[in-house]
């Protein structure tokens, strides 16, 4: 039976209740057992994805953020009714290790309010960071190892459904009304010294009216999209790259959730895919 992801890696329900599931468990004791003889993030996550490891049911691919997270997690050590995994002793010493390092925070990702749509800032107050909103007011308490880790958890949600890089379609609706440019062609025909140009080019500016204005030309760049989305795939390369290649911006609103919006015009909401209804490839309607 598959588990889900949202249950802390390293358990699983048996009977109702958590308990500890054998093989992710068993990846819990390794990881820290690298990383207290002395080797880096980026090579734990190197191994583990090398030896296909399976980080969850939709991905073996393991990186920096994922294996912190991990070293993180206080209910390795059985906090929280949670069986435990790690002796406390180990646990302290991996974070007192890490703490001792200077991390590398990503700085390739800015941040937007979803409330306002103006940019976030880090400000850092007695050694704990959190992102901030001159504008609205708006703060939100996320590591940048957190927003890194959660962000690789919506691109594997993206990977397996592609589809939600494809907005629903609509028709945009014209900010030039088609009849008014209609008078002014006829007007240049009535002309006696009429200018060929001039007229053909009214006319492919009508029809580019006509053509934003139908489902045309949006069924079309669909098609192209999901062409490109097939090419990815058949690269067999992984679509994380695909997918930050064509993200707009990047938003958290005041619960921490984060939005992707896409340079397709979709919107995925990590807030929606877990609670249900977005609104980038339903034909049914949107929500707001």
């Amino acid at each position: 039976m598959k588990k889900k992801r949202n249950l802390t890696f390293g358990y699983c329900i048996v009977g109702g209740r958590i308990a500890l599931c054998e093989k992710e468990s068993e990846t819990v004791r390794k990881i820290f057992s690298m990383y207290l003889s002395g080797q880096p993030l980026g090579k734990i996550a190197e191994q583990l994805t090398r030896k296909n490891i399976p980080y969850s049911d939709m991905t073996s691919e393991w990186n920096k953020s994922r294996v912190s997270r991990i070293l993180s997690t206080e209910k390795y050590v059985g906090h929280g009714g949670y069986p435990q995994i790690i002796s406390e002793e180990d646990f302290n010493t991996a974070n007192s290790i890490k703490s001792s390092r200077k991390g590398t925070v990503r700085t390739d990702i800015k941040l937007f309010c979803l409330e306002c749509g103006k940019r976030l800032h880090s400000v850092s107050s007695r050694g704990k960071l959190y992102w901030k909103c001159s504008d609205c007011g708006c703060i939100i308490h996320l590591t940048p190892d957190e927003i890194s880790a959660r962000l690789d958890d919506l691109y594997d949600v993206i990977s397996s459904n592609p589809n939600l890089l494809i907005p629903a379609l609509t028709p945009s609706e014209p900010s030039i009304k088609p009849d008014l440019k209609l008078y002014e062609l006829r007007k240049e025909l009535s002309r006696q010294d009429f200018d060929q140009d001039e007229i053909l080019a009214k006319i492919f500016e009508i029809a580019g009216i006509d053509y934003n204005a139908s489902t045309v030309g949006p069924e079309i760049y669909e098609k192209l999209f999901r062409k490109k989305i097939e090419r990815a795939m058949v690269a067999g390369k992984p679509l994380t790259d695909f997918i930050k290649d064509h993200i707009d911006k990047t938003y958290l609103d005041r619960d921490g959730f984060i939005t992707l919006r896409m340079t397709t015009g979709a919107e995925i909401s990590e807030r929606s895919q877990k609670y249900g209804s977005h609104k980038n490839t339903e034909k049914d309607g949107h929500d707001d």
